[in-house]
């Protein structure tokens, strides 16, 4: 029989997974307008954005986002996962002590 892996080490999974997506996204965001700056035309013709260093780097910036944005919705998700939840009437039970 197989064991279920605990939700918090599932999260912490997905937190470290999100969080590096994240971080590379950024990086090559980073990196992007100096290679661009260097680069030949023929080079700069196969890359997205056309033979135009700043609208290749524009288009690069843009599309970089679409996994940034999913690295951040890893990294919520493990953090949500990572959080120990409280149960109903735990909750319940904490508002009628404190009156």
């Amino acid at each position: 029989m197989a064991r279920r892996m605990p939700a918090g080490i599932l999260g912490v999974l997905l937190l470290l997974g999100g969080l590096g997506l994240m971080l590379f996204s950024i990086a090559e965001g980073v990196y992007y307008p100096f290679w661009a700056a260097h680069a030949s035309r023929a080079a700069l013709a196969r890359s997205w954005g056309g033979p135009s260093p700043v609208r290749a780097t524009v288009v690069h910036w843009l599309v970089g986002l679409l996994p940034a944005a999913v690295g951040f919705g890893l990294f919520r998700v493990g953090w949500r996962l990572r959080r120990p939840r409280r149960r109903a009437f735990q909750q319940v039970s904490d508002a009628r002590r404190d009156r």
